[in-house]
């Protein structure tokens, strides 16, 4: 009992990459003309001799840069999802639509659910306790399965929150409950991992708090906020200070969405790993270096450039928003104070900004980016790295592909770096 509305899936269809004709892999956008490829398809453009720059295949047009599409890889995870139900959700509407055949000469008003997108015919004499077929499948662990923009419109069915209910057991009821007669999410935001409901306590009661997203990519999690369904580690939010095991964090690698904007590859950890064992510095020390670099700003990776509103709010006043609390800005020069308060004592970055998996592994390995050139342009290694510095430096993507390329080259501290730091 299908309808002809087009579904996420089709429409995914009808958005195939253009050079390799497959499904958008970590999708990236061309700047400025912002028509969007995979990250291997990116990498794959042949760019200007003596430049950066490099045609897009579409327009034409002049590319000096790319960034991840979070928009395009929102709607990917949510197909990614539904694939992977989609026996089980062919086979639930076989049942429903042979038991309404079945009941057809019993004048059984059959409903449609507001899963109507999908053609699923319910059956209204259900009982009400038994499991729908229709409930909220787990999110896959991307980083980018959500950002905190309006997510109404996807076509779920928008079940209350944990706070909706009255005197609920979240010591918080939403000033907008989700009920029958509300049903537009607004003062909500849908969580990336286990798409449920939470209220959102950010500026206005419509935007995420700090413990609520992603301060880099804007990806939303419930975990801190209450316990997230999905216990996946993925599905968490890292505060960046309390990151631990750093060892296994830098070599994650494959997390890192754009590795040629500042980062090691193994071989620079291989060696960056012997020259603290040489020098007695366990990686709980250097961590506590690079975050104080990063608290600073004596050093920051790249993706701290890409933050969100909220999380560049809270990095350049170093200051917490007083969400809920005493403080009000009661005028214009209040408010600017606010913003002046830079490098004043206060909250360290560090110790407040959240990153999700992949955004925290980036970090680590970045910060620590930072951390290796520093120790090579300080002379430090002595004679212990003899290799020549690739032309390409930290940009060659190589060094990523080919082990032997990146044992032979150094990609830290090449000469075309020395103008961005």
């Amino acid at each position: 009992m299908k309808t002809n509305q087009p579904t996420i899936k089709s429409a995914i269809r009808d958005e195939l990459t253009s050079l390799c004709q497959d499904i958008f892999d970590k999708p990236q956008a061309l700047i400025p003309c912002l028509h969007t490829f995979c990250l291997d398809c990116v990498s794959s453009i042949p760019t200007s001799y003596g430049n950066d720059n490099f045609t897009c295949p579409i327009c034409r047009r002049i590319a000096n840069s790319f960034a991840s599409n979070f928009s395009m890889q929102n709607f990917i995870d949510i197909f990614n999802n539904t694939s992977l139900h989609e026996p089980e959700r062919i086979e639930s509407e076989k049942i429903i639509v042979d038991r309404c055949k079945i009941k057809s000469n019993a004048s059984v008003n059959r409903i449609f659910s507001p899963f109507s997108d999908l053609g699923i015919c319910e059956d209204p004499l259900q009982d009400e306790g038994e499991p729908s077929n229709a409930a909220f499948s787990t999110a896959t662990s991307s980083s980018s399965a959500s950002s905190y923009q309006s997510v109404s419109n996807f076509g779920m069915m928008k079940k209350p929150c944990r706070s909706c209910t009255y005197s609920n057991s979240t010591s918080y009821s939403c000033p907008i409950p989700i009920t029958d007669d509300h049903q537009d999410g607004f003062g909500h935001l849908l969580c990336g991992y286990c798409l449920e409901f939470m209220p959102a306590r950010g500026f206005g009661d419509n935007e995420p708090a700090i413990n609520q997203c992603c301060s880099f990519c804007g990806v939303v999690a419930c975990d801190e906020y209450w316990k997230c369904k999905n216990r996946s580690n993925a599905a968490k939010l890292y505060i960046l200070s309390e990151i631990t095991d750093i060892s296994t964090w830098i070599q994650d690698i494959d997390s890192i969405e754009t590795k040629e904007d500042g980062h090691l590859n193994k071989v620079e950890i291989d060696l960056l790993k012997r020259y603290l064992s040489r020098t007695n510095v366990n990686w709980t020390d250097a961590w506590k270096i690079c975050l104080n670099e990063l608290d600073e700003n004596i050093y920051t990776s790249p993706i701290l450039r890409r933050m969100t509103p909220l999380g560049l709010q809270l990095y350049n006043t170093r200051r917490l928003p007083s969400y809920g609390g005493n403080h009000t800005v009661e005028s214009d020069e209040n408010e600017d104070a606010y913003y002046d308060r830079i490098g004043e004592e206060g909250v360290l970055p560090s110790e407040n900004l959240r990153a999700c998996y992949s955004c925290a592994v980036t970090v680590v390995n970045g910060q620590f980016y930072g951390y290796w050139k520093d120790t090579i342009e300080d002379g430090l290694l002595g004679y212990t790295d003899t290799r020549d510095i690739c032309t390409r430096g930290f940009q060659c993507d190589t060094q990523w592909r080919t082990p032997s390329h990146a044992q032979r080259l150094s990609h830290v501290g090449a000469p075309q770096d020395a103008s961005i730091f």
